[in-house]
């Protein structure tokens, strides 16, 4: 039982450590990634192409390759990877998301 609890801890930890590594490259914004955070958002509203989708899944595998994540590029349903960082993000505690892409989502 106490192995299981160690392996839990150590998988949380990775987790939370890979999370703050994605933050850390998107505060780093360059103008492929801001696209991409903007049509993600988009998405979540409904309002993204599928091509606009298809360049953003691309750029995010490209991201994730650059930053040493590149496991995470692979996942299937690619168009919610990144909500499903966001969400584990919120669970640990880590807003992922930069302060330069918050803004109304009307402007979206």
């Amino acid at each position: 039982m106490e192995f299981l609890e160690n392996v839990i801890q150590k998988i949380k930890a990775r987790i939370k450590s890979d999370l703050f590594i994605v933050k850390e490259a998107l505060a780093k914004e360059t103008d492929e990634t801001k696209e991409m955070i903007i049509t993600y958002m988009k998405f979540s509203q409904g309002k993204a192409s599928k091509k606009e989708m298809k360049l953003a899944n691309k750029q995010f595998q490209s991201f994730l390759k650059t930053i040493g994540l590149g496991t995470l590029a692979v996942l299937p349903l690619a168009p919610f990877t990144i909500p499903l960082i966001v969400k584990l993000g919120r669970h640990f505690g880590i807003d992922i998301i930069p302060n330069s892409f918050k803004r109304p989502s009307k402007e979206l």
